[in-house]
């Protein structure tokens, strides 16, 4: 133990004498005697000292009444020892319950004891005192870690930036009870510091404490130091702390913080504002990486549900994890699949084939085969499937591209080769047919010459005629199966749709349909390709044909009909049979649309016809409700007006 300055309180000069000789050569304490209370205030009031040793019984006021008086007026933070000539406990108690830290009772012996009580006495107090210090502590960083605490909450409760900073600046104000509060954060794409949230000051005080926030961002932000403290007097504002929000040593911001009191932010204070704002920079990136996080994944999604191929991430037990928008779309559309089985969606002929694919999967191996999907109307979809695992995942990623398209061009292309070989067989036929047909036809003139008898030359005459309409009919054929380049060329419309009948007239018969023409004969020629046009109407015909064979009737019939528009001239082709139902309406027009069953038709006829129709800058469409048959329509311009050259089919095709 050092030397101690000692203050001793004794009214009995003798009884001082004996006490400080003691004290100041057994332990080398100084010692300062007073004999008053007024002198002990006094001489507290000059220097410090590390004990008192206070007579109970002093002229004036007891020991007891001192003693409060010194701890509640004095505040002295000297161990306080009670000296009694009276060895009574009450006393005693008393003297330890207002705040003495040891008594010692006025003995023969009493000089000679003191240096000891001294010593036990002032290691008391020093107890007494680090227990305080550290209770203080403990309270203090209690409350320190609260308010952190609190913040810390407050800010990671959400991951919006605007929100952590707003809830940060109103919070730290609130518990730390500050006058003010602001953020900067330093603009990404200037490098500026911008306000982005601040509590309430008069626009004043604002205007008045503009210069300490630009001096302070200056300085924080250019050179390498953490806060700064300015002193001001601005409204309430008497002092205030700038400090730098940084992540990683990378500079985000400032806080600004300010009090009404000029000594408020001493050492303490800016150690847990900086530990505040360390959490507060925390949250901003973390928000941030959210931010960046949600954009690239809805950049990501964006991509996958923009794509037009089905696309779905599958589990060990091929279950979907995941699936875009256009695999919503095609199977149940507004429900969430992730979790059905995938194998659901396969055919069970294909579904061996497709779990030897995923043991491949398994094993690490891509693949791209094709295959089919079960549709929701319960038909199939051909596809072809590219799989491969998912990097630093059990899971594997599917594209299914609908193959559906090229699998109908594919047919088509079949039945175009078959078209085409027909085409040269009707051709062979046809040219085979003409030799005795013009023998026939010959040999029948001749004989008319002849005289014979009227009823043989009436037979004669008949033979003729049905010989010069097999002649038409061939020369139909032959028109109709040969190769035609596109070539533009004046048509009467009324001549080629009574080719076209004649060519009908055999289905007509045979599907007891009758027909009904209604030909306009002072009809206007129209400019076009008669080929292209030949297979428009052709193709309308033979639907309305088709369509008559579906339903049961007595009287079936079709009716075409031509007649002259104010601005070109419109033909119209009508049925009397099912009609086609509204929902269907919408699609007819559409390449691979049909109605037909499996082999009887690719949906491709009347897409081809809408696409000649208007390539020759007219219009073809339905006209009705369809309810009690079809009408269908084709509008041509007449020949006087001026039109564009004509595109040819196969450009229709591609279309």
């Amino acid at each position: 133990m050092n030397q101690l300055k000692i203050l001793m309180v004794e009214d009995n000069p003798d009884h001082a004498f004996l006490a400080k000789s003691c004290l100041e050569k057994v332990k080398g304490h100084t010692v300062t005697t007073v004999g008053t209370y007024d002198e002990c205030c006094k001489a507290l009031n000059q220097y410090s000292y590390d004990m008192i040793l206070l007579d109970y019984n002093l002229p004036g006021d007891d020991g007891l009444t001192i003693l409060k008086r010194l701890k509640k007026d004095v505040k002295t933070d000297a161990a306080i020892v009670v000296v009694t000539g009276h060895g009574h406990e009450e006393v005693a108690v008393e003297a330890m319950k207002n705040g003495a830290c040891d008594y010692v009772i006025k003995t023969n012996d009493y000089p000679a004891i003191l240096p000891e009580v001294v010593k036990s006495a002032f290691e008391k107090h020093t107890a007494f005192r680090e227990k305080q210090r550290m209770e203080q502590e403990i309270i203090l960083r209690n409350m320190e870690l609260h308010a952190l605490n609190t913040i810390s909450t407050v800010v990671n409760q959400t991951l919006d930036v605007d929100t952590v900073i707003d809830s940060a600046v109103q919070r730290i104000t609130q518990v730390l009870d500050l006058e003010y509060g602001a953020i900067y954060l330093i603009d990404e794409s200037t490098q500026a510091p911008v306000l982005r949230a601040d509590t309430v000051l008069s626009s004043d005080s604002k205007e008045l404490v503009a210069p300490y926030f630009k001096e302070c961002l200056q300085q924080l932000l250019d050179e390498p130091q953490p806060w700064l403290l300015k002193t001001c007097a601005i409204g309430n504002l008497q002092s205030l702390l700038a400090i730098l929000l940084i992540h990683n040593a990378r500079k985000l911001g400032v806080v600004f913080l300010g009090s009404d009191s000029g000594d408020y932010f001493d050492e303490r204070r800016i150690n847990l504002v900086s530990s505040i704002c360390n959490q507060i920079g925390i949250a901003i990136v973390n928000a941030n990486l959210y931010l960046e996080l949600n954009k690239a994944k809805n950049d990501f999604e964006n991509v996958l549900n923009s794509s037009l191929d089905l696309i779905i991430t599958l589990t060990r037990e091929g279950e979907i994890r995941f699936h875009n928008d256009q695999f919503a779309k095609r199977y149940y559309s507004g429900v969430n699949n992730a979790d059905r089985d995938f194998l659901s969606f396969i055919p069970e002929t294909k579904r061996p084939f497709f779990l030897s694919k995923l043991e491949e999967l398994a094993a690490g191996k891509s693949a791209t085969y094709e295959s089919e999907l079960v549709n929701r109307d319960g038909s199939t979809m051909p596809c072809i499937i590219s799989q491969s695992p998912l990097r630093g995942k059990d899971e594997y990623l599917m594209v299914i591209k609908d193959t559906s398209n090229i699998v109908n061009l594919h047919k088509r292309l079949i039945q175009a080769e078959k078209l085409s070989a027909l085409g040269q067989m009707i051709a062979g036929v046809a040219h085979e047919l003409n030799n005795p047909l013009a023998g026939i036809l010959g040999y029948a003139q001749l004989l008319l010459e002849e005289k014979l008898p009227t009823n043989v030359s009436n037979d004669i005459r008949v033979i003729l005629k049905e010989g010069k309409r097999c002649q038409r009919i061939v020369k139909n054929l032959l028109t109709f199966a040969r190769k035609h380049n596109s070539e533009r060329e004046l048509i009467d419309i009324n001549q080629l749709l009574n080719s076209i009948l004649e060519l009908s007239a055999y289905d007509l018969k045979v599907g007891t349909v009758s027909l009904l023409k209604d030909l306009d004969p002072q009809l206007p020629k129209v400019y076009g390709d008669y080929n292209q046009l030949q297979q428009v109407f052709l193709n309308l015909i033979s639907n309305a044909l088709f369509a008559l064979k579906t339903v049961k009737k007595e009287h079936k019939e079709i009716k075409v009909r031509s007649e002259r528009m104010a601005d070109g001239i419109r033909i119209q082709v009508m049925d009397n049979g099912p009609g086609i139902a509204p929902e269907q309406k919408s699609k007819i027009f559409d390449p691979f649309y049909t109605t037909k069953e499996v082999g009887q038709g690719i949906g491709l006829g009347l897409s081809i016809c809408f696409g000649i129709v208007h390539s020759h800058h007219g219009s073809l469409y339905l006209e009705g409700e369809c309810q009690n048959g079809a009408t269908f329509v084709v509008e041509l311009p007449v020949a006087e007006e001026k039109v564009g050259p004509i595109e040819v089919v196969e450009s229709v095709l591609q279309s």
